[in-house]
């Protein structure tokens, strides 16, 4: 996935938190993270390049949106139980 990520293949992906967070505070790749983690097990967090702004910016207001009006809890529910 992440060598999907960095040859452009794909504009973004979800990956586990504990290893988004390892990657970006030390540096290891230029990723951005984007949205808050996705709590699932030990958490999943969704990252893309950082020139990718437009989609970072776009995947932000829709995790917020969701998040917002109902629908992320919903989506949880139906899949992993309230």
């Amino acid at each position: 996935m992440i060598m999907a990520l960095l040859n452009n293949d794909v504009d973004a992906i979800i990956m586990n938190i504990n290893m988004v967070k390892y990657l970006t505070i030390n540096k290891v790749m230029n990723f951005q993270t984007v949205g808050q983690p996705i709590v699932l097990g030990n958490g999943y967090g969704i990252v893309a390049l950082p020139k990718n702004t437009d989609l970072i910016n776009r995947i932000n207001e829709i995790l917020l949106q969701i998040e917002n009006d109902g629908t992320y809890t919903t989506i949880y529910n139906k899949y992993f139980g309230p």
